[in-house]
């Protein structure tokens, strides 16, 4: 695992980087490449933010308002948006998927709704983002 970076676009107290590439090997011949460019205003796919990811069958588009499917001969087979208002990019987060989860969070806590998310899986979809913080300090 790699991850460089730096704080390149403001000069201010903030104390997180703004740009950041962080890398993860595998030992069966796969890899993850993360890239964020937090301060840069170059649109991504027309989207303010987002992220792809490239298969060995096609290619999925995500981002906060949906996501879209392509084969690798870049036809839509997929596709779904959300259905609310349609979230926040700025550097607070928030918009309507989270409010998703505070939904579905309240009501298990209220009436034992299961959780949409699991906190068990919640920490493994974060453990790559965490591990890439980490290793840029």
């Amino acid at each position: 695992m790699t991850s460089t970076g730096g704080r390149y676009h403001f000069d201010d107290d903030w104390e997180f980087y703004d740009t950041q590439i962080a890398s993860f090997e595998y030992d069966d011949d796969k890899m993850i490449a993360w890239e964020g460019r937090s301060c840069n205003k170059q649109l991504f796919f027309g989207r303010g933010r987002g992220a792809t990811i490239h298969g060995t069958e096609g290619t999925v588009l995500l981002d906060r308002t949906g996501y879209q499917v392509y084969d690798n001969a870049g036809t839509l087979i997929r596709e779904a948006k959300e259905e609310r208002k349609p979230p926040a990019t700025g550097v607070v987060g928030g918009g309507s998927l989270v409010d998703y989860h505070f939904e579905n969070f309240f009501a298990a806590i209220r009436s034992g709704t299961p959780l949409n998310a699991p906190i068990d899986e919640g920490a493994t979809s974060t453990l790559l983002c965490h591990l890439g913080n980490i290793s840029q300090h």
